[in-house]
């Protein structure tokens, strides 16, 4: 019984230091003096372990060109639904190159704490700070593959009009999602926020100049609220209520105050413009009558 019981031990201890070679394994390894963050200070490899995890599996695209990097997972960033890489340290120089755009341009981009890292010579940044800095878009539809789009690249893939985005959905989600977005109530969509809602506004909403952000900063002064107004829309879609820009008008008459008093700015604005241009006229006319 006895001997049994040793057995049992040894092979639970057996198993447990199995484990902890294996995960350490798996971590990323890195000399310390090869490490620095924000390119200026030297810090430890247990510091870098909490900023940075395992190399990821997944091609990078920028304006459609397949870009060679390789690829950290970002262990600050939050857990959400779905394939969501575009938080993972990329190597900086490669999208540079593809991008047209020189170092030394660099200087004065914005980075968030820990956000920009050299490990053995190389420049390692989030794919999304990049996206931020130069005001471009992202894309990840799967976790194969992610995209970074420059602002003056012409995109074909986002929804232009409210609709648009309900049949886009209807193809990017499965049956079974949604199925749960259809059941939850209105109260419950703030839910998606950081799972689809997130999605909708990397993917849709961040590159300012499609048709779709134009659309809704009619309305919508922050991506987050059109996220928002989307989600609700769908959820009303799938249930099949209506819902649209215009009931939102209606719904939320200070929106509609809002546009009124913006339109008679505008039409007060243009009259007063040909006012003025009008008496110019005038007096030029009446000067040049005079001079004869």
């Amino acid at each position: 019984m006895k001997n049994s019981i040793m057995t049992i031990l040894a092979t639970l201890l057996f198993c447990v230091l199995s484990s902890i070679v294996a995960l350490a394994a798996s971590l990323p390894t890195y000399d310390e003096n090869e490490i620095r963050l924000n390119t200026e200070e030297f810090v430890s490899k247990q510091f870098v372990n909490r900023l940075i995890g395992p190399k990821v599996n997944i091609d990078v695209f920028v304006n459609d060109i397949q870009v060679e990097t390789v690829v950290y997972s970002n262990n600050r960033m939050p857990s959400v639904q779905g394939p969501h890489n575009v938080g993972d340290y990329v190597q900086l120089m490669p999208i540079l190159e593809v991008l047209g755009i020189d170092h030394s341009a660099t200087a004065n981009w914005l980075y968030a704490k820990y956000e920009l890292l050299e490990i053995n010579g190389e420049i390692y940044v989030p794919f999304s700070a990049i996206r931020y800095n130069i005001d471009g878009s992202l894309v990840q539809d799967d976790y194969d593959s992610m995209y970074l789009f420059s602002d003056d690249y012409i995109r074909e893939d986002i929804p232009a009009t409210l609709e648009e985005t309900f049949k886009a959905l209807d193809d990017l989600l499965d049956t079974d999602e949604i199925e749960y977005i259809k059941n939850l109530t209105e109260d419950e969509i703030i839910t998606l926020h950081f799972g689809l809602g997130m999605w909708i506004r990397n993917n849709w909403l961040y590159p300012t100049n499609s048709k779709l952000t134009k659309t809704l900063q009619g309305i919508f002064n922050h991506p987050d609220d059109m996220s928002y107004f989307i989600l609700l829309g769908y959820h009303a879609y799938l249930n099949g209520e209506d819902y649209s820009i215009g009931s939102y008008r209606k719904e939320n008459p200070e929106v509609l105050v809002r546009d009124l008093i913006i339109l008679s700015i505008v039409i007060f604005t243009i009259a007063a413009i040909c006012f003025f241009l009008r008496n110019k006229l005038f007096k030029n006319h009446v000067n040049s009558d005079t001079e004869k």
